[in-house]
């Protein structure tokens, strides 16, 4: 056993994916090795919908996540809160993609199968300059800083070029400094501010 780079002990599972152990606010917690996280595109409503739950449940604990685009979707009715029902709207949004051609959800797992992150992409082939919207990025919160962010933005990148896109867009909340920096590196540049008014 080696110590890990926060001070806990580095492990191997049998298969031999490696497990980072370390103490979390008193819980032992541990880490999968995410450099290569498993990447696919889900299409089952049934899959869709549980994905939607699971990005709503962690994002709806961090008010920084919201942005102009959860306004939109009654997802907040303020732009500071959560809406009460709004891990639901998210299910059921995501249910939706089944229907919709024009948007795809990847998920991306760790080796024993567990989801540890997801990203929707909204692809606007028919716009006069072709790009897709990246709409969601949710990692979970043990998995941050761990690569995950990162191989999905590649994946939606990937996606993106074999459909001939040469555009990508994103909208980040206000007060999600950690998101805006990750962007930032993977190479996004800020363009614009939106502006909201309540009438």
């Amino acid at each position: 056993m080696a110590r890990g780079a926060r001070g806990g002990a580095v492990l191997a599972r049998a298969d031999g994916a490696v497990l980072e152990t370390f103490i979390e606010d008193e819980i032992l917690v541990q880490k999968p090795d995410l450099r290569h996280p498993q990447l696919r595109w889900v299409d089952r409503r049934q899959d869709l919908e549980g994905i939607g739950r699971w990005i709503g449940e962690r994002v709806s604990l961090d008010t920084r996540y919201i942005s102009h685009g959860e306004i939109q979707q009654s997802l907040s009715l303020d732009g500071k809160q959560w809406a009460p029902n709004a891990v639901e709207l998210i299910a059921r949004e995501c249910a939706a993609i089944a229907d919709n051609p024009g948007v795809s959800l990847a998920a991306a797992y760790d080796g024993a199968g567990a989801l540890q992150g997801a990203a929707i992409a909204v692809w606007e082939l028919e716009a006069p300059t072709p790009h897709v919207v990246l709409a969601d990025l949710v990692v979970d919160p043990h998995a941050r800083s761990g690569g995950v962010g990162r191989a999905l933005v590649a994946f939606v990148e990937d996606e993106a070029r074999a459909r001939g896109v040469g555009w990508a867009f994103l909208e980040s909340g206000l007060g999600n400094e950690r998101a805006h920096h990750f962007f930032e590196r993977e190479g996004f540049a800020v363009v614009s501010k939106v502006f909201a008014k309540r009438l």
